[in-house]
């Protein structure tokens, strides 16, 4: 499960540092998103995941509405994964995460014009 959720913010965000952003009304946010996908990509152990929560987090002050709290639901599935209690993770709904993550996806696509499923 740690790995899953690892692996999704690393497809989620890293393809970030390749393109730009769109209008300059979301700047902020395409930005952060750009900052976090280098955080991600520079992740080489566990004890870096605490610098790319940080920046995905970031990316969540910077979103609104339901992005917002799509954000929020992959930051705390990671928090909850990292902090390695099998039985909490074992209480992460799937289908909520999965449903934020290709939500996070289209909104990534559409408001910062940046394809986060080329890394699929």
């Amino acid at each position: 499960m740690r790995r899953f959720t690892f692996a999704l913010a690393s497809a989620t965000l890293a393809v970030a540092t390749l393109a730009g952003c769109g209008g300059d009304s979301d700047e902020a946010y395409c930005d952060a998103v750009d900052a976090a996908g280098k955080k991600l990509s520079d992740v080489a152990a566990a004890d870096d995941l605490g610098d790319a929560i940080d920046s995905l987090k970031k990316v969540r002050d910077e979103a609104s509405g339901e992005t917002k709290e799509n954000w929020d639901t992959l930051i705390t599935s990671i928090e909850t994964l990292q902090g390695g209690d099998a039985s909490s993770a074992e209480d992460l709904d799937q289908d909520k995460i999965k449903d934020a993550s290709d939500q996070i996806v289209k909104q990534v696509k559409d408001t910062c014009d940046i394809n986060l499923e080329e890394l699929n």
